[in-house]
């Protein structure tokens, strides 16, 4: 997939150096002399990194990033001046001082490209939302080997950050005991790259998989800082970095994270709500069906199950009084399955349950169980007031090697129940056949 980068730069020469340099990573380039024309330049090519070279870069960060084209595209500032506290407070994601090494450079791109695509994982899908509210002071660990330094640059930030500022030791971080929310790490760590390696392996933890890490880099060597941008490294950083650009850049990660940790809660409960009755608490029909049919291909028995005298609940109680009933009774049909068994709530009160690698006759135990149960247990309202309910049950049973299509099964499961709604009601109807049903004693 081709990658394209604007880069806003005056200068004819520079020009010509980074489209070279930029084509040994195959990417695609377009120029622009000013904001005004980079803007243009946006709502035509829609860049996914911009790459800034330009002096007074502060200006142009505040022109860019007033504009919500570029809103999610990270910008990239090429710099002489060692400090880039001004450029980021601007907007600008990362500054690399000249001169840059090309591998460093392809290597920035790399990673931005990917954060660009873990943030934009989730909203992709239409469930992300973003939520907004108080936002309790986060954890920075800091993972060393020199104690003392790094005792001191948590002191230094202090001023800087209400965060908890803790120190961690490999084994601790790499046991979870204490996830934070964010991990600070020195790369060398005692050893050759021992802090990327330990990088990686939090990485490999479901616990910490999606905890940012900042890198701090003593040696600053140009394969070294490539290299933790190529394994995973959120930012990367000089150990001697000043105490104000850290904490921002620290603060940057961590709304970042809370961003991202946001949009996958939103993410979860969007398809948890598409999945799951949000009265009952069971699958809905639109996961019940599909689910069926991958149950379709073992022997497998199919409850369909209807409230009895529902509607006269609600007219004598209210509706609420309707709810309570319902959770109730989806609680109480739940009770016996296992992990493998489905239910499902498939229409106002009509429920389903699936049993798979169930015989017949333990079908009829679990239904006929089911109706007592039901009967032998009233539901007390909030309200105080008790109302008796029981329930119908259609069976119909499939064997592991038939024809039968499923919409058949449930259609001969359906037609079971209405025949026990005719017999009066609380009682298990069992459809023995594709043709025929015999109904089982009442409950």
């Amino acid at each position: 997939m081709t990658r394209h980068v604007l880069v806003i730069d005056v200068s004819h020469a520079n020009r010509t150096t980074l489209k070279r340099r930029l084509a040994t990573g195959c990417y695609t380039t377009s120029f622009a002399a000013s904001a005004e024309e980079a803007l243009i330049d946006a709502r035509q090519t829609r860049p996914d990194v911009v790459l800034i070279d330009m002096p007074d870069a502060v200006a142009l960060l505040q022109h860019l990033c007033r504009d919500l084209r570029l809103r999610d595209v990270p910008l990239l500032v090429l710099s002489d001046e060692q400090d880039r506290l001004p450029l980021i407070r601007a907007g600008a994601t990362d500054v690399l001082t000249r001169p840059v090494d090309e591998s460093v450079l392809l290597a920035r791109l790399r990673a931005m490209l990917r954060q660009r695509a873990q943030n934009e994982e989730h909203t992709s899908t239409g469930l992300a939302e973003e939520g907004a509210g108080f936002e309790m002071p986060a954890s920075v660990a800091f993972i060393a080997d020199r104690t003392d330094g790094t005792a001191r640059l948590r002191t230094d930030l202090v001023p800087y950050m209400s965060d908890r500022l803790l120190r961690l030791t490999r084994e601790e971080a790499l046991t979870g005991r204490t996830v934070p929310d964010l991990f600070v790490i020195e790369a060398g760590l005692g050893g050759s790259a021992a802090g990327l390696r330990l990088m990686s392996e939090l990485r490999a933890q479901a616990e910490t998989r999606n905890v940012p890490v900042c890198i701090l880099d003593s040696d600053q060597d140009a394969q070294g800082v490539a290299m933790a941008w190529d394994l995973g490294a959120d930012e990367v950083v000089p150990a001697q970095i000043g105490a104000p650009e850290l904490a921002l850049r620290l603060s940057i990660l961590l709304r970042m994270k809370r961003r991202q940790d946001r949009r996958r809660a939103s993410v979860a409960q969007g398809l948890r709500m598409a999945m799951v009755d949000p009265l009952t608490g069971l699958h809905n029909r639109r996961f019940a069906m599909p689910r069926l049919e991958t149950m379709a291909h073992g022997d497998l028995a199919v409850l369909q199950i209807d409230l009895d005298w529902f509607k006269s609940v609600n007219d004598r109680y209210g509706h609420a009084a309707g709810d309570a009933v319902l959770r109730k009774v989806a609680s109480r049909l739940t009770e016996r399955l296992g992990p493998q068994d489905l239910a499902a709530r498939i229409g106002g009160e009509e429920f389903l349950i699936a049993l798979p690698d169930t015989q017949l006759a333990q079908a009829i135990g679990f239904a006929d169980q089911l109706c007592q149960r039901m009967a032998a247990d009233p539901v007390h309202l909030p309200s105080g007031e008790v109302v008796d309910v029981t329930i119908s049950i259609g069976l119909a049973t499939r064997r592991r090697m038939g024809g039968e299509s499923m919409a058949d099964t449930l259609d001969r499961a359906d037609r079971a129940l209405l025949q026990s709604k005719r017999d009066g009601r609380n009682r298990v109807t069992v459809a023995s056949s594709p043709a025929e049903w015999t109904t089982a004693r009442s409950a």
